[in-house]
């Protein structure tokens, strides 16, 4: 795959995010841009869970292209981390600029925890 953008919407086959061997790829929005070997991602699940770092996402109403499977699913920015771009199958959508923006403010209160302790 080429290179892929911060707002993309991937589906990636990563094993601590497999939903079931049977469904080995789940959708992720790359968080920071990756033209080397890495990219930056945040897992996405329909499941919702009381984590005030899960980021509430609506297809298509958030979407700017695609679409996903669930109307409500649930960002988990506390779960971003770097995934090797071969595990990326294919982008699958775009979020709009303003879930972009509401991601990056709740990654900022992430880190900003992580790096206190």
């Amino acid at each position: 795959m080429g290179i892929f953008t911060r707002g993309d919407i991937i589906s990636v086959n990563i094993k601590e995010w497999q939903h079931s061997k049977s469904k080995p790829y789940r959708p992720a929005l790359v968080v920071i841009e990756g033209n080397g070997e890495y990219t930056i991602a945040a897992p996405i699940t329909h499941v919702k869970k009381r984590n005030k770092y899960h980021i509430e996402l609506h297809s298509p109403e958030d979407l700017d292209e695609g679409n996903l499977y669930y109307k409500v699913s649930y960002i988990k920015v506390n779960d971003t981390q770097p995934i090797n771009n071969k595990s990326i199958r294919k982008i699958i959508g775009k979020v709009n600029q303003e879930k972009i923006k509401e991601v990056l403010t709740v990654l900022d209160e992430v880190l900003d925890k992580k790096l206190i302790k």
